[in-house]
């Protein structure tokens, strides 16, 4: 079914990520701490990603990780392929030197 010529299912997910945009429900939270303000996510994984030489996508995925986004959730977020989600995140470990999502949450904390 086509509405306005898209998909109904894309404004279905539209709508899904307007949701997920505004704050108000996410999957689940790293331990950012209590000092740490979603403000400051942007410019600290930015800090991160000139740091440890991130590209611009892996840099988006960084954000959306530190938000604590499934890798699925990733996927569906930035329309891409499970493939190229877990390459993304795989690339952010191993240039962070992370082992897991905690390791990946403590470094951005860090940024300063």
């Amino acid at each position: 079914m086509y509405l306005c010529g898209m998909k109904l299912p894309l404004l279905c997910i539209a709508a899904v990520l307007l949701c997920a945009c505004s704050g108000k429900t996410r999957p689940f939270s790293l331990p950012l701490g209590d000092d740490f303000r979603e403000g400051d996510l942007v410019l600290r994984c930015g800090k991160v990603s000139r740091r440890y030489g991130l590209t611009h996508r892996e840099e988006e995925v960084l954000e959306l990780l530190a938000q604590g986004f499934s890798t699925q959730r990733i996927e569906e977020t930035l329309f891409i392929s499970s493939n190229t989600a877990r390459t993304h995140v795989r690339h952010i470990y191993e240039k962070l030197d992370a082992h897991n999502r905690d390791d990946v949450a403590r470094i951005v904390q860090d940024a300063k």
